[in-house]
């Protein structure tokens, strides 16, 4: 007789979806970012050059995610004479410095995204036309706690990316 466990299946509340268009950054938190920048700078020996702070504020005037060639188009559109490889170099100055996130999202580019403009969230990648949309379960942050104390561990932080299709590839409404 082979007997089965009974599972209790808890429903889940709906995740907060957060939308790009709607972020913006304050001046404080614009002032914050080039303070952190600057003190990052000179505690590693690095040049504070106009240059590395058109990227910043490039990348804080940029909305949700960005990859880096995205980055340059936008500056070279804007007039702005800072090279390629400034913004490759200076993108990297800004994830060491925790202003920025660096994300991979199973393609050949990284992409970007302000690390200090929302709470923490995860992400949902449509597979056909690679829209990312961004949400809150709280639920994953006890999910993560308890994993962690289980293994005798301490939650440092967590990335969750949840890769997924549209219903209707060819009528996919990131697309239109």
């Amino acid at each position: 007789m082979i007997m089965e466990k009974s599972r209790t299946v808890t429903a889940i509340a709906p995740a907060k979806e957060i939308h790009e268009e709607d972020r913006f950054l304050s001046p404080e938190q614009r002032d914050y970012a080039h303070e952190m920048f600057s003190k990052y700078l000179a505690k590693e020996g690095f040049r504070i050059t106009s240059e590395r702070f058109k990227v910043l504020e490039a990348v804080l005037d940029m909305k949700g995610h960005f990859n880096a060639d995205e980055l340059y188009a936008t500056m070279v559109m804007n007039k702005s004479r800072t090279s390629r490889a400034t913004v490759y170099s200076t993108l990297e100055l800004l994830e060491k410095s925790e202003i920025i996130f660096r994300h991979n999202f199973r393609s050949d580019c990284n992409y970007y995204e302000v690390r200090f403009d929302e709470p923490h969230h995860d992400h949902l990648i449509c597979v056909s036309c690679g829209h990312i949309s961004e949400f809150v379960l709280p639920q994953l942050m006890d999910i993560r706690k308890q994993v962690a104390e289980n293994a005798g561990l301490k939650v440092m932080d967590h990335s969750f990316q949840v890769f997924a299709e549209c219903e209707n590839p060819k009528n996919c409404p990131h697309n239109q």
